[in-house]
């Protein structure tokens, strides 16, 4: 039988070429550039980090659960057969078939197919393992929604203390703008060491796209959407919470609409625990709100037009996910549940967001924010 491996090729940065957070999950080390790991031998357990001469001591000292070697012993015969260093790698190992990571560029498939390996694209979650939140993982989302939740809570006490003029908020040196508040909510996460970019403040009719950032002046009597998923600086986890806020007196038919969404999202937390397929609990949601006369159009785009939710670990998505294909959600996990509802005819979009801890009995809310209509209506 041709011996075979496993490939992973990327960074480990959230800002690096091509990152891949199975491999910084594996090394626990920061790489700032792509870098080649070889998963190969029993079950594939003899991990390999090819690494750079830039990188080479570093990793040698910090990359964890694989063993090191340089790039280097491989470059002098590729440059010499103008092949890549990991081409080589694979055949001074007898490497036949390769398994690419999902995540790999086409190019590096391009080149192996080139070189006359039998390629085949693997699936995600390449590390089942992955999809369970270790209780120190659980600790370091927890530090992270700490700081969200802090947060929010300095934002509403913003929007209290301003005023509303002609149907804007403002405050003394002008409108309170979504740029504004962005701008002071990445600052306020930045001092509780957290970075977070493109965090979503939008109000009145932008609240109607589920991923408009905002801009402009906050509209008063209408929705808010604060949606804020920073990371920890220190430990690279995520969190990621949803409010809506009105500032001023809501219409009825908002008010009912943020009713909706907020037992919509009560019906999904009771329905999740272990072994429960994730795609149910997203059908009941909708089923909830066809009820409710709040239809759907994913055509027209407008109604309830996303899954209903997401994990989250060291990237903002990652399996499970709860929407429109079969998941059943591990024991462990930790997902998102953020039904919403977005009509741009009618000009407004609500969501409401919490993160849960899966169990064999139901989940638990690791979202302590309050969503009640005494919290979420500032006069």
């Amino acid at each position: 039988m041709a011996k075979k491996a496993r490939l992973i090729y990327g960074s480990t940065y959230l800002e690096g070429e091509g990152s891949n957070f199975d491999l910084l999950w594996l090394i626990k080390m920061k790489l700032v550039d792509p870098h080649f790991l070889i998963e190969m031998g029993k079950d594939f357990q003899d991990r390999v980090l090819l690494a750079s001469s830039l990188e080479l001591t570093r990793a040698r000292k910090e990359a964890k659960n694989c063993r090191v070697e340089s790039s280097g012993k491989y470059l002098e015969e590729a440059r010499a057969t103008k092949k890549w260093a990991i081409t080589v790698f694979l055949k001074r190992h007898g490497i036949k078939q390769v398994e690419l990571h999902p995540l790999t560029p086409s190019k590096v498939m391009a080149e192996l197919k080139k070189e006359g390996f039998l390629v085949t694209a693997g699936k995600e979650p390449w590390y089942p393992e992955r999809l369970v939140r270790t209780s120190r993982e659980i600790e370091w989302i927890l530090e992270t929604q700490k700081a969200v939740e802090q947060v929010m809570w300095t934002v509403r006490s913003r929007l209290v203390k301003a005023k509303i003029k002609r149907g804007v908020v403002v405050e003394r040196q002008g409108p309170l703008t979504s740029e504004i508040l962005r701008a002071f909510i990445e600052d306020e996460l930045w001092k509780r060491g957290c970075g977070s970019i493109d965090t979503i403040v939008s109000s009145g009719k932008q609240t109607a796209q589920p991923h408009n950032l905002g801009s402009g002046p906050i509209r008063a009597n209408a929705p808010i959407v604060f949606d804020i998923y920073p990371y920890s600086r220190r430990t690279g986890r995520f969190a990621d919470m949803t409010r809506t806020f009105f500032k001023g007196k809501p219409s009825a038919r908002a008010l009912r609409m943020y009713t909706a969404v907020r037992e919509a999202q009560k019906l999904g937390i009771s329905l999740i625990r272990a072994g429960v397929d994730g795609q149910n609990v997203h059908t009941a949601i909708e089923k909830f709100f066809e009820g409710r006369g709040f239809k759907t159009d994913g055509v027209r785009g407008f109604g309830f037009t996303h899954s209903t939710g997401h994990s989250f670990n060291l990237w903002l998505h990652e399996a499970p996910s709860i929407g429109n294909s079969p998941c059943v959600l591990p024991e462990g996990s930790v997902v998102t549940v953020e039904p919403g509802l977005y009509y741009p005819h009618l000009g407004m979009g609500i969501r409401i967001e919490d993160m849960v801890w899966v169990g064999k009995r139901g989940c638990r809310n690791l979202t302590t924010f309050p969503k009640d209509l005494g919290t979420v209506i500032i006069p």
